[in-house]
Formats: C-alpha cells, structure tokens, sequence
C-alpha cells in the first residue's frame, strides 16, 4: 500500500500546532491591510482581535479601515473578533452579514446576533477577476445575485474603492452601485461591501 505524504508547512519558531495564537490590533491605515492579513495568516495566527469598536453611526475614516480588515481578515481564513460600538439596523445587518459576525453589539439585548453567527458562510459576497471584466457573486439576501462588470468606468471605481484609495466616482457609477448594495455609504465615505476570496473552505463548496 502506498503511503501519502502529507506535507505540513513550518510555524514560525515559538508556535506549535493546536496553538491559539492572537495578535491583537489597532488598524489605521488602510493601504496595509491586505499585508497586514496576509503577514499574520502566514506567521501562524489564526485569530486576531480588534481592540477599538466599529462606530457604525457616525463613523471616522479609522472606523472603516477596521471594517476593511474585517474583510481582508475573512478572506484569508482569519477569525476576526471584533465589536460594534452602536446600535445595528435591519439594512445594516444584510449590509455586512457577508463578514464574520461581531463578537458584541451595541443595544439592549441582540438575539439576531446568534443568527448572524449561526448563518455566517465564507464566499457570501465575493468578487473574482477574469479577462477584462469583474464578477461579484452575492448571496445576502438569501438567493444568488451575480454581477458582471465590463465597463472601463466601473472597473476603475471597482478597483480603487477595493484598494481604499481617493477616486472620483462618476455620479452614476455611484448611484448604480449603491443600489445594487455593493457599495455602502457612511456618512461622506464609500466602502466596497464584496471580497476578493483568497482561501477556499474546506470542504470545498460552490459558490
């Protein structure tokens, strides 16, 4: 009988399997957050906690790069521990139910909040590249909703909003992303609501 090998990669000097290991973050810039996931995936860490709240009500440009890493976080295969310093809305839950669900919220009593976790699936809203053209696949609303961008303006928008940068969106690029709740508003401030998934579950499923 032939024997499979298993190949296991080196944790970094101090680890060891089986371990829970936690960084604990304040996140501030946004143009490293997808390092900062990436660097802490591949260091060992699997589970990463946010000291500062979300402010979902009146939120500053911090509150959003927290939100990014959540995202980013998600992708990569990390548990993200985070809390929301207000109340949530119906639309806010949908909104974001496509992230890891918050360890705590605002509010008198959030018995929705067992759902979010309990109903949580990574690839619940992604979006993947193919030749010349985006496809973002979501599954908020509890059906499948596929979108496909062609056009060269919403490219770029698509593109610089994932990538946290300033970009003058053209007003109907705006309008039709809102609609569609790809984008989400706070405020004056954009935030791109699908992921670029990086690490698919296992057991593989379809999404």
């Amino acid at each position: 009988m032939r024997t499979r090998k298993r190949w296991i990669m080196p944790l970094p000097e101090g680890q060891h399997r089986g371990s829970r290991s936690i960084a604990i973050l304040d996140v501030d810039d946004a143009s490293a957050q997808i390092l900062k996931a990436d660097a802490l995936y591949d260091s060992g860490v699997r589970r990463v906690r946010l000291r500062r709240a979300v402010d979902l009500s009146a939120p500053t440009t911090r509150d959003l790069r927290a939100l990014d890493f959540v995202k980013m976080g998600t992708a990569r295969g990390l548990q993200i521990q985070w809390a929301v310093a207000t109340e949530m809305s119906c639309q806010d839950r949908q909104a974001l139910s496509h992230l890891q669900a918050p360890i705590s919220v605002a509010g008198s009593g959030v018995p929705w909040l067992d759902e979010w976790r309990n109903g949580f699936f990574l690839g619940r809203c992604i979006w993947r590249q193919g030749p010349g053209f985006i496809q973002i696949r979501d599954r908020r609303s509890q059906r499948l909703v596929t979108f496909n961008l062609t056009d060269p303006e919403y490219l770029a928008a698509f593109y610089a909003l994932d990538r946290g940068e300033p970009y003058d969106l053209p007003a109907h690029v705006t309008t039709d992303l809102l609609n569609e709740g790809l984008v989400l508003q706070y405020a004056d401030m954009l935030w791109l609501a699908p992921y670029q998934i990086v690490r698919w579950p296992f057991p593989s499923m379809t999404i």
